[in-house]
Formats: C-alpha cells, structure tokens, sequence
C-alpha cells in the first residue's frame, strides 16, 4: 500500500474501519474449531485432520446449540430462514 491507500482506508474507503461485529462469529467458530480439534488431538496424517474437522463442522452446524441463536443450532435457523418466501 502506498500513502495515498492508507488515507483511504483511514476515511473507511475499503471497509476497514473497525467494526469487531462483522467478523465476530467467525472469529469464534475458528477459535472453537482450534481449541477442540487442533490444541487438544494429535495427527498422524492430513487425512486424519480433514475427517475430524470435518466431523466437528457438522457436530458444529447441526448439534451444537448456540447461545446467540437462543439456544437453537445454526441448521435450524437457516432451515426456517430458507422456507420464509422472498
């Protein structure tokens, strides 16, 4: 970047000005997914890796019941969000 971009981005130009919620819950969902499949477990092989996050996305997505979605899984929200008409 050359200082004319960073006086850009200081007026808000690229959309850099700050806002913590816009990428909160995906800050959350990478910090839970390294926490529970990444500090705790050991691999021998990528494969392995691959399958376990795996297992835990979908244990993430349909199981787990989130605080913020009053106490529901990110399935079922978007599940009643696709039947709503446009």
């Amino acid at each position: 970047m050359d200082e004319g971009d960073w006086e850009q981005r200081d007026q808000g130009k690229y959309g850099w000005d700050g806002h913590w919620l816009d990428n909160v819950f995906t800050e959350r969902l990478w910090r839970r997914l390294k926490v529970e499949k990444t500090w705790l477990w050991s691999y021998e092989t990528i494969l392995e890796l691959k399958e376990h996050i795996d297992e835990w996305v979908s244990y993430d997505n349909h199981r787990r019941k989130q605080q913020y979605l009053k106490y529901q899984t990110p399935w079922l929200i978007y599940e009643s969000l696709q039947s709503v008409p446009a």
